[in-house]
């Protein structure tokens, strides 16, 4: 496991986060896929299986709702986090993203 079986956490997440991307450059989808996942769990996020149409239209329009409340001063005036957790969560997040697209 990622988390049990490292000195430095932030170096294994940096190597696990390159990793990805070279499968994914490589065209290894499923690999890649499989690996954020396990990645993400072990930082404590539940991914479920699958969604279907309505529920992920939901998520969506959630999302979509917060977002727009949100003014490019409000982002402006965020303070970066330090939490190395959550800014690795955010980073694993992403290359899901582009991999699930």
């Amino acid at each position: 496991e990622i988390i049990k079986n490292t000195i430095c956490i932030e170096d294994s997440l940096d190597a696990y986060y390159l990793y990805v991307g070279i499968l994914f450059a490589c065209e290894e989808r499923e690999e890649a896929y499989l690996l954020c996942r396990e990645v993400l769990s072990q930082l404590n996020e539940i991914i479920p299986d699958s969604m279907d149409a309505e529920e992920l239209a939901v998520v969506i329009e959630e999302t979509g709702g917060l977002l727009a409340k949100m003014s490019v001063d409000d982002l402006s005036e965020m303070e970066e986090t330090e939490n190395t957790s959550l800014q690795f969560t955010l980073k694993f997040y992403t290359l899901l993203c582009f991999i699930s697209y």
